[in-house]
């Protein structure tokens, strides 16, 4: 009796550590998917920075022909 209810502890213990092991793979999962989102948020952010950063010398430029 003593061997079965030390087995029964053991496999509820393992089942919670099972259940622990799918949480935690569930969050790494969630925090990839965010991470990927958030980097290609920043390629963004660095395009249009780029952009900006472009029509800005243009813009120096057209500026540049008009002084006297």
């Amino acid at each position: 009796e003593q061997i079965t209810t030390s087995v029964n502890q053991v496999n509820q213990a393992m089942q919670h550590m099972s259940q622990i092991a799918q949480k935690s793979n569930e969050s790494s999962g969630t925090i990839k998917f965010k991470l990927d989102e958030t980097s290609k948020e920043i390629r963004q952010v660095a395009v249009v920075a780029q952009s900006q950063a472009e029509l800005s010398q243009n813009l120096n430029e057209l500026v540049q022909k008009f002084k006297i």
